[in-house]
């Protein structure tokens, strides 16, 4: 509250409006003429707690903290686990601020699947701030990975294959190479190398018609910079990899 005094300065007098409400006369202050009363939004509402649940569950995200909230009651609000959720162990990260001056973490495990069954000292109890973090199962990404084996081998087609497995182990499982094969031609096609090349083709092309402002007053120059840059965008990355193999699978 800011009351005007004799000397016509501005003070600030601040009430407990619980108390006062509650009859406490130190508190329910008299009133007088152009006093001025400011009533402010509760910090919980215009700070609320929150935590926060990362990782392989079904919709990530910060969440407001509610009253005794349990590791195990995040999960269900974050729409529960995936599939490829390692459920044995979850991340708990904790904040505290120390001293009023800086903010400490720590790290927690907590066995998410425990929790989630209800096994007692197994959930953990969030506090403001906390973010959950649930893993990644090792090797999820890797289901269902595939190379596609095409041309003159035994059995053609797409295999699935697993970490650890090289070129002349799917060769192998291809059948080998037929009667009619030339291995020395082989190609190999990867997508990484693609997206490399198609990368570096389209900085290429920028930095060709950025130079195209400088040669407009040399017209034999021009015309060979309007090919070259006609040839550049005609061309596709294709991700080619140079390889090495010879007729011997197993070499």
């Amino acid at each position: 509250m800011f009351r005007r005094t004799e000397d016509g300065s501005l003070k600030v007098v601040s009430v407990n409006l619980r108390r006062a409400l509650a009859g406490d006369e130190r508190e329910n202050i008299l009133l007088q003429p152009t006093d001025r009363v400011f009533i402010h939004r509760s910090t919980t509402r215009v700070d609320p707690p929150t935590v926060a649940i990362q990782g392989e569950v079904a919709r990530p995200g910060t969440y407001p903290l509610g009253d005794s909230m349990m590791a195990s009651d995040l999960v269900r609000l974050a729409g529960g686990l995936k599939r490829s959720a390692y459920a044995l162990e979850a991340d708990l990260t904790r904040y505290e601020i120390e001293q009023g001056s800086r903010v400490a973490s720590e790290h927690h495990n907590v066995p998410i699947d425990k929790a989630l069954a209800g096994e007692p000292d197994a959930d953990v109890r969030l506090r403001d701030g906390d973010v959950l973090t649930v893993g990644q199962i090792a090797g999820w990404n890797d289901i269902g990975a595939t190379v596609s084996i095409q041309g003159q081998v035994v059995h053609p087609g797409t295999f699935g294959i697993e970490q650890g497995e090289r070129l002349s182990d799917v060769l192998a499982r291809a059948g080998g190479f037929s009667n009619d094969a030339y291995p020395y031609g082989a190609i190999l096609l990867r997508e990484q190398v693609r997206e490399l090349q198609e990368k570096h083709r389209v900085e290429l092309i920028n930095d060709v018609q950025q130079q195209g402002a400088s040669l407009k007053t040399a017209p034999e120059a021009m015309g060979q910079w309007n090919v070259t840059l006609r040839n550049l965008q005609a061309t596709s990355a294709t991700g080619r990899l140079v390889v090495h193999i010879t007729a011997d699978v197993k070499r």
